[in-house]
């Protein structure tokens, strides 16, 4: 078992955590089940596991839309790219990287004060099901379990809206600071600003990582 802090900027939190979840891996865990825990909140096998396959559906989503659209050449090209990130979001690695950022946000937002209503939790996980009604994608969530799947992805929908309001608050005060500027610009501002938060949340955080050997 490992417990961190990370502190910081950008870089060095992803050169903090990259490193304690290579030692991970060669350290005996205290579950088999639980992975890593931010602070009370424990992420599972089967949390990384759901993790994966959704990044692996965005990437089949894209793969489906742009066969129709492109030229052969084209096609081939950009699929050695998809495949390499489907090597990518794979690996545990990424996966719990993005896992934490994403939970540590959603831990702030509560923390500021945001709900998120459960039909609006609801409502979302329906909109994201939708999009993955092609054969390919449905068939992948099959093979995961349709129930398991679903229940996942309303665990899931929950963090990621309140990390989104969480960024919203941000592209409104920058729209009230800054109203001369243009949209692009205030992304790039939020994102900036959103990045800096991450790791200021991260110093406040209590981050315990056990075994990933297997993964």
């Amino acid at each position: 078992m490992i417990s961190l802090r990370i502190y910081g900027k950008n870089m060095l939190f992803y050169s903090i955590l990259s490193a304690f979840l290579l030692l991970a891996v060669a350290c005996s865990g205290e579950s088999k089940a639980v992975l890593a825990e931010v602070d009370e909140t424990k992420i599972t096998s089967e949390m990384v596991e759901f993790q994966q396959l959704l990044s692996l559906l965005h990437i089949e989503l894209v793969r489906t839309e742009g066969k129709s659209s492109m030229d052969e050449a084209t096609f081939a090209e950009m699929n050695r790219l998809w495949e390499e990130q489907e090597r990518q979001v794979t690996h545990i690695n990424y996966t719990l990287t993005s896992m934490i950022r994403t939970l540590a946000m959603a831990k702030l937002a509560e923390q500021k004060g945001h709900i998120i209503p459960e039909e609006v939790v609801l409502e979302q996980t329906d909109q994201f099901l939708n999009q993955y009604r092609y054969d390919v994608t449905f068939t992948l969530i099959e093979e995961f379990g349709e129930e398991r799947f679903v229940s996942q992805l309303e665990k899931y929908t929950k963090d990621w809206l309140l990390a989104r309001l969480v960024y919203n608050d941000m592209i409104e005060d920058i729209q009230g600071k800054y109203p001369e500027k243009v949209l692009e610009e205030i992304h790039y501002l939020a994102n900036e600003q959103y990045e800096d938060l991450l790791v200021a949340q991260m110093e406040t955080l209590n981050v315990t990582i056990y075994s990933l050997e297997g993964y």
